[in-house]
C-alpha cells in the first residue's frame, strides 16, 4: 500500500519493518508495526521516511504516513515494543 502511493513505486526500498501484536481488554488480538523506507521525492531525490500499520477493531488493515517529501526527521522502528523484525519478509513480498 505505501509502495503504491510513492511518486515512483520502483524507487521504494524497505530498510526496516518491525511487527507487533497486542490483546485488548476483550482478548481481541490486534496487529501493528513500523515501516522505515527510502523513496524518491517529487524533485528526483531520495529521502527516508516512516510509515506504520495497524488493524482496527473490525480487523481491517490501516496504513498511514510515509510521504518522504514531508519527512523532516529520521525515523526508527525501535519504538515498537517487543516487536519482531519482519524486514526480510517485507522485502521478499515486494520483489
Amino acid at each position: 500500500m505505501l509502495r503504491d502511493e510513492a511518486v515512483d513505486p520502483t524507487s521504494f526500498t524497505v530498510l526496516e519493518v518491525v511487527a507487533g501484536t497486542s490483546l485488548d481488554k476483550h482478548e481481541n488480538r490486534t496487529f501493528f508495526g513500523c515501516i522505515h523506507f527510502v523513496a524518491s521525492n517529487r524533485l528526483g531525490g531520495r529521502l527516508q521516511a516512516c510509515g506504520g500499520y495497524h488493524t482496527d477493531k473490525k480487523g481491517s488493515l490501516r496504513v498511514f504516513g510515509g510521504d518522504p517529501a514531508q519527512s523532516g526527521q529520521p525515523c526508527s522502528c525501535a519504538k515498537v515494543k517487543a516487536g519482531l523484525d519482519a524486514t526480510a519478509e517485507a522485502k521478499a513480498s515486494i520483489q
